[in-house]
């Protein structure tokens, strides 16, 4: 269940990302950087849970940890894109979120 609304959380955040890119609006860009926070937070959560499953066999933990990395990189390539609308060319790479 939580691997499925982070995938809806991520999809959320592609959309908007991808038209605050296309349309240069400030707003949707903004709401694509504070979901990069709730993910990270979230993922966060998600790799502590599934470290401390003692009952989770080694394949599978290790399955459910690339899926948390991959979430958390996706997310960082989409706060990147969204973080272009926000800042000036020069400093795109160096946006600091809230």
């Amino acid at each position: 269940e939580p691997f499925l609304q982070m995938e809806a959380q991520l999809e959320d955040m592609f959309s908007k990302a991808q038209r605050a890119f296309l349309e240069s609006d400030e707003k949707l860009a903004k709401e694509a950087v504070r979901t990069r926070v709730e993910v990270k937070t979230e993922c966060k959560r998600l790799l502590a849970k599934v470290m401390a499953e003692e009952a989770l066999d080694s394949e599978r933990a290790a399955s459910y940890a690339l899926a948390i990395y991959y979430f958390k990189r996706v997310a960082a390539h989409l706060f990147n894109i969204a973080s272009a609308v926000l800042v000036p060319i020069t400093d795109i790479g160096h946006y600091k979120s809230e």
